[in-house]
């Protein structure tokens, strides 16, 4: 093989791409499912104006949606590391 397809060398972004949208999906999915009840709960007199934003932070969902944008940005990153290993091997033309 001499040459990559072309779809092989975009996969990096499309890698990248699916990292912010699983991100941005977890984030919505949270707000969907308990926004009201959150807020709600901490929109009461006695409350800090800052509890729900501490709570989205520790929150499962939150972890979970960095957890899987980062694992899919690191295999972006993978993806290009071995196209340009790829390219540095493949040396001069026959």
């Amino acid at each position: 093989m001499t040459e990559l397809p072309k779809a092989l060398r975009y996969s990096p972004f499309v890698f990248y791409m699916i990292a912010a949208i699983m991100g941005m999906y977890q984030f919505a999915s949270y707000f969907a499912a308990n926004w009201r009840s959150e807020i709600q709960g901490y929109t009461a007199p006695h409350s800090n104006a800052f509890d729900w934003f501490e709570y989205l932070v520790s929150s499962q969902p939150f972890a979970m949606g960095i957890s899987e944008a980062a694992y899919m940005a690191s295999n972006g990153v993978l993806a290009h590391l071995l196209i340009a290993i790829f390219d540095k091997m493949k040396g001069p033309g026959e």
